[in-house]
């Protein structure tokens, strides 16, 4: 009958320490965002962590209609706030030349306040799912954090800073850490060279920022599962 007790609560002890674990991998991340919005080439303030632009930007060569959100997952439009993350997204971006004959390069600029407990962050920006008609974009997608002994420029230059560039299709990934440990800015960039008048460049949820390291009570779930096991083990020799 002890045995019995002994392997039960044993038993409870690794269910209680899967369930944490696995209720902090659906929250998903160790980073808590606020003040999301758009620098340019319109400002826009985020409300409940969602900022939206459009408008027209008129330049020589012809004039850009913009449209575009800048969010994070669980706050943006249609998302559910219980599935709230740690992502953030540039999406729903919509993006036309008109008028005249070729549009001036464009930089869509947006930044986010973070906060975090743990020694260092590792992100992950990608850029996926996106399309574009007219004129074969080019251009790069960049990424800054800033903090006390570190700055960004607006258009995310740094040196805490990392980015990718793209050519006939809008694909790129890049992955970087950085050792910060409380207060950050992360400001990203958006930039295209240029757009034939008609040509248009559409993201869905495409450019997205994600926090690649696992939650601290994440990590200490594998220890933890492992002791349990291996008291198992224990009271089963004891028992044979």
């Amino acid at each position: 009958m002890k045995n019995l007790i002994l392997h039960t609560k044993a038993w409870m002890v690794l269910a209680v320490l899967l369930a944490c674990g696995l209720s902090n991998l659906a929250v998903a991340g160790g980073i808590t965002y606020s003040s999301l919005q758009f620098n340019s080439p319109i400002v826009g303030f985020a409300v409940n962590n969602d900022a939206t632009i459009s408008g027209t930007i008129v330049g020589e060569g012809g004039n850009y209609i913009l449209s575009a959100e800048f969010c994070q997952t669980g706050f943006c439009i249609g998302d559910s706030s219980a599935n709230a993350t740690d992502q953030l997204r540039m999406t729903n971006l919509s993006l036309t030349c008109s008028g005249g004959s070729v549009c001036a390069p464009l930089d869509i600029s947006f930044q986010a306040n973070g906060s975090t407990d743990t020694p260092g962050i590792a992100l992950e920006m990608y850029l996926e799912d996106a399309s574009a008609t007219g004129t074969t974009p080019t251009g790069y997608s960049q990424l800054c954090i800033a903090d006390a002994t570190h700055f960004c420029t607006a258009n995310a230059s740094g040196s805490q800073s990392a980015m990718f560039t793209f050519a006939g299709s809008l694909i790129g990934t890049v992955n970087y850490s950085v050792a910060v440990n409380g207060p950050f800015t992360l400001v990203g960039d958006f930039h295209l060279d240029g757009l034939a008048s008609g040509s248009t460049v559409t993201l869905g949820n495409s450019l997205e920022v994600a926090d690649t390291l696992p939650e601290p009570a994440t990590i200490l779930l594998v220890p933890g599962g492992l002791a349990a096991l291996l008291l198992l083990r224990r009271m089963r020799r004891r028992t044979a």
